[in-house]
């Protein structure tokens, strides 16, 4: 059991550090197959992070006056 366990995490662990090196192949033969496909537009993509801002901080919600 624990040489499964080891090798599970030793599969994650490479995952995520090949993980940059996968995306950017793959942008790379999305732009040599599809040459119409913008550079920045794909970047953008990419790094495009949906996170907000936060609404509650320190369990203050809305504007406060200082």
């Amino acid at each position: 059991m624990r040489r499964t366990r080891a090798r599970y995490h030793y599969a994650l662990w490479q995952v995520r550090r090949d993980q940059d090196d996968i995306v950017r192949q793959r942008m790379a033969d999305a732009l040599i197959n599809d040459p119409s496909h913008s550079f920045w537009s794909e970047v953008k993509r990419i790094r495009n992070s949906n996170t907000g801002t936060s609404v509650v901080v320190d369990g203050c919600s809305g504007k406060a006056k200082f």
